[in-house]
Formats: structure tokens, C-alpha cells, sequence
């Protein structure tokens, strides 16, 4: 018997492997729907048809869906879950890693955040919030040449992104209160 405190959530992803039956990803046991309804478990089920071998997109788009779900509703645990989970059907997937990268610096893990937000460039080049993201994490490491170089970056994929431009505006004011501070 599962012992659960209701009510708490879950998000599941339901898999009906060719071979391999029906498990519930991301648990550490393979309970069932009804073990989990009995123990007062409301339960996000993903029905995906995923054939051993056979092509992860259907997969991949219903978990990103979650994870931004989630996301949007500050269930961050349970998107980075959902991301983490694309990640392992895709590695290239940008938007997976950019969100990763977003709930490392939300928890001042700005090495994990940096190391995600650059994965999430290396796969789309042109991800101008990936660029500004990146741009935050320099700018609470105090490396503003690096800050700069970032929104530049945002700026050159989007010109018309507002935060990057607000954000390369405050980072221009603080570097030249800190010169006129030094004297420069």
C-alpha cells in the first residue's frame, strides 16, 4: 500500500512501450493509475503511443507542453521534471535547456544556469532570450564586458527585445555611476 499525504500532484507521462508494458516515468515505483487515485493522487496523464524505436516528437512536444504548463503556474519542480525529460528522448532540444538554464538562475546556481543557457544558443543560435537569460546570470556574477557582449547578442537576433534593451540601459547607468564613483 502507498502511503501519500492528499492532496499533492504529480505530473505523469503514461508510456505504452511495443515490448515493454506500461510504467509511469519519472516515479520511484511503477504504481498504477487506480493505486494512484486511491491514495488521493491527482495525476497529470499523458497518453503518448511510443513505439520502441520509433520517433520521440510526439513524446517531446507533450512534455515541453507540461513543462511550460508548469512553469506558467510556478509548479517549478515538476517543469524542470518535464524538461529533464525531453532531454533524455532529445539532447538538442533548445527550449528544454533554456528553461533548465532559467530555473538554475531563478535558484542562484548561475554555473548550472550559464552551462544550460549555452546549450540552449549551441542548438538555436538565433534564441534571443536565451542570449538576455545568459546576459542575467553575467550580470549576478558582476562580469559586465560579458553582460554587454550577451545583449548584444539578444539585441542582434531581436531588436526589439524590450527587456534586453532595459537591461543594457541599467547595466550602461551602473558602469558609469562605478567610473564616476572611481574618478574615470
Amino acid at each position: 500500500a502507498m502511503s501519500a499525504t492528499p492532496p499533492f500532484r504529480v505530473a505523469l507521462v503514461y508510456l505504452h512501450a511495443q515490448a515493454g508494458g506500461d510504467f509511469f516515468s519519472g516515479l520511484p515505483f511503477a504504481w498504477t493509475a487506480g493505486e494512484l487515485r486511491a491514495a488521493g493522487v491527482a495525476a497529470e496523464v499523458v497518453h503518448v503511443h511510443y513505439p520502441r524505436g520509433g520517433d520521440p516528437e510526439p513524446l517531446t512536444a507533450q512534455l515541453l507542453a507540461a513543462g511550460r504548463r508548469h512553469f506558467e503556474t510556478q509548479e517549478f519542480d515538476l517543469a524542470e521534471s518535464s524538461f529533464r525529460r525531453v532531454l533524455a528522448f532529445r539532447h538538442d532540444a533548445a527550449e528544454a535547456h533554456f528553461f533548465i538554464g532559467v530555473l538554475c538562475r531563478k535558484r542562484g546556481e548561475l554555473d548550472d544556469a550559464a552551462d544550460s543557457l549555452l546549450l540552449a544558443t549551441v542548438f538555436k543560435e538565433d534564441y534571443a532570450d536565451a542570449w538576455y537569460q545568459l546576459a542575467l546570470v553575467e550580470i549576478a556574477r558582476v562580469r559586465n564586458d560579458e553582460a554587454h557582449r550577451m545583449l548584444d547578442k539578444a539585441l542582434q537576433q531581436n531588436a526589439d527585445h524590450a527587456d534586453a534593451h532595459v537591461a543594457k540601459a541599467k547595466l550602461c547607468e551602473a558602469q558609469e555611476l562605478s567610473d564616476a564613483a572611481l574618478g574615470h
